[in-house]
């Protein structure tokens, strides 16, 4: 399955994807009447739009690419008289590139609008193929169990979803980071979705659900709820930060529509743009080190269901390795019943060093998972990836563990 030039221009540009590795199509192709009418409803007519300065760059560019492409056009000898008289750039590019700089313009100058210097909040939108079905990680499984060939590599009966997210683009706000969506989860996700076999094994995983630990944006737990888990995604913060938006009120529309810059609170707003049946809780692992009657009521539930435990990106600061693997160390049944899939970007070999000797101190096996590449230039669609990344990390090592924990003599 391949996408057409203006579908990916689509997913890169609702992505953030940067301009200057974005692929522009010709631009007697953007020019056409046909694909103009594309860019007007699935990119004008998103409702979720990139933040100002980067759609002003991007339709700028676009519009110069279209109007070189409209004087090719004209020129086109296939064309008539008349139908080149009725060749023309679409008002709607004009006026919103008139309203982006009128927009810009007033932000420059402090009269108007939110400050265009410093970190912006803007929306991303994750757009992927997936298989028509609503219980996709159970056929996955089913499919497994049976030794039938991987499913997923059938190009039939699928169809596309989407995961919007509100992001800061700077990688710490407030010293947390996890108010972006990082590479090891776009890494994770495409092989969840290309390889799942290799991943998400477990033959009980539809029963048992799925708890993402330091859930950030929610990338991962909105993905998996939209392949059929049942997912509680959790993070820091106090349980008001998980209310429903609508518990709150639209009054106070900055603080609690998305605007808010607490881990939870953003990842609350961010569950409910794309999924409703995905379960926000307030989850701290340092809770984890206290008497089973002093932690809050969420520990026991999570002890009691042992769902598949799923992270990306959380072995940063050596300060938190102890209590996230003691987190993962409760969390895991003593019967190997469940098991914890973590990826990790290699950033500080000394950090990622420590969380494995601290899993080794816990009793806890960690095993690599070998996926196949990910190969972005290559013709086999399977090893593309489905998520255009921003490339932020593209020159650090992503790693996926499997880890279990090993019954104690």
């Amino acid at each position: 399955m391949t996408l057409t030039t203006l579908e990916s221009l689509r997913r890169q540009y609702l992505s953030l994807y940067p301009l200057y590795l974005i692929s522009f199509p010709e631009p007697s192709l953007l020019a056409n009447p046909q694909s103009q009418k594309f860019l007007i409803d699935k990119l004008l007519g998103e409702s979720h739009q990139p933040e100002n300065e980067y759609r002003r760059k991007f339709w700028r560019r676009v519009v110069e690419s279209m109007e070189i492409g409209l004087k090719k056009l004209e020129s086109q000898s296939e064309f008539s008289e008349e139908e080149r008289d009725e060749l023309e750039i679409d008002e709607r590019f004009y006026d919103l590139l008139t309203d982006l700089m009128v927009t810009n313009n007033a932000n420059a100058n402090g009269e108007a609008g939110p400050s265009s210097s410093g970190p912006k909040t803007t929306y991303r939108a994750f757009i992927y193929d997936k298989p028509n079905s609503s219980n996709y990680l159970s056929k996955i499984t089913n499919t497994i169990d049976h030794g039938i060939e991987n499913h997923t590599d059938r190009d039939d009966d699928r169809d596309e979803d989407k995961i919007v997210l509100l992001e800061e683009q700077i990688a710490i706000q407030g010293g947390t980071t996890g108010l972006r969506t990082w590479t090891a989860a776009l890494n994770l996700a495409h092989h969840i979705l290309r390889s799942p076999h290799l991943v998400l094994y477990d033959t009980e995983l539809s029963h048992r659900g799925i708890l993402e630990l330091g859930a950030g944006t929610g990338f991962l737990s909105i993905l998996l709820a939209q392949l059929g888990a049942d997912v509680i995604s959790t993070d820091l913060g106090i349980e008001s930060d998980a209310q429903s938006i609508n518990e709150i009120g639209t009054g106070q529309r900055h603080e609690e529509d998305g605007e808010s810059r607490t881990p939870l609170g953003r990842l609350k707003y961010n569950v409910q743009l794309s999924v409703d049946q995905v379960s926000v809780k307030a989850l701290d692992w340092a809770d984890g080190s206290l008497l089973p009657e002093e932690r809050p009521n969420i520990w026991s539930k999570l002890i009691e269901e042992r769902r598949t435990i799923v992270a990306a990106d959380v072995i940063y600061d050596p300060d938190l390795v102890p209590p996230l693997v003691n987190t993962i160390d409760v969390l895991l049944d003593d019967d190997g019943q469940n098991q914890a899939i973590i990826s990790a970007t290699v950033r500080n070999q000394e950090t990622f060093d420590q969380f494995l000797i601290t899993c080794g101190q816990h009793h806890l096996q960690v095993s690599f998972i070998e996926v196949p590449p990910i190969n972005e230039n290559g013709d086999d669609v399977r090893a593309c990836p489905p998520f255009w990344d921003s490339a932020l990390d593209k020159g650090t090592e992503v790693k996926i563990m499997r880890i279990n924990k090993l019954r104690r003599l």
